[in-house]
C-alpha cells in the first residue's frame, strides 16, 4: 500500500512553526508561564522552553504536551453547550437526568 502523498507546499520547518504558535498560544490563553505549562506537562522548563523556540528535542515530550491540550480541549468541550444558570452534575445526577427525559 503506498504511502499518501505528502503535500509539497508545507516544509518541516513550517510544520515546526505552526506546532510551536499553537502551543504558545494556548498557553497564553490559559495565562500560564512556562514553567507553569511546563510542570503541568511534566517536562524540564529547559525542554519546554526549547520546544516552544521550535528546537524539539523529544517527540515524548511533545507528545506529553499534545496529551495536557487534548485534556484541556475535552474539558472546554464539555461545557461548550452548558447555560450558564446550569451546574456541572455529577455523573450518576446526568444518568438519573438522562432516564427522567427518556421516561417522560
Amino acid at each position: 500500500m503506498p504511502l499518501p502523498e505528502i503535500n509539497s507546499q508545507f516544509t518541516p520547518s513550517d510544520v515546526i512553526a505552526a506546532i510551536t504558535a499553537r502551543i504558545r498560544l494556548s498557553r497564553r490563553e490559559q495565562s500560564l508561564s512556562q514553567r507553569e505549562f511546563a510542570e503541568i506537562c511534566c517536562i524540564p522548563e529547559r525542554t519546554f522552553k526549547r520546544i516552544e523556540a521550535g528546537e524539539c528535542d523529544s517527540l515524548m515530550n511533545l507528545i506529553k504536551i499534545i496529551c495536557y491540550l487534548e485534556r484541556q480541549a475535552s474539558f472546554n468541550l464539555s461545557f461548550a453547550t452548558m447555560h450558564p444558570s446550569e451546574k456541572p452534575r455529577s455523573a450518576p445526577q446526568k444518568a438519573l437526568a438522562l432516564q427522567k427525559s427518556k421516561s417522560g
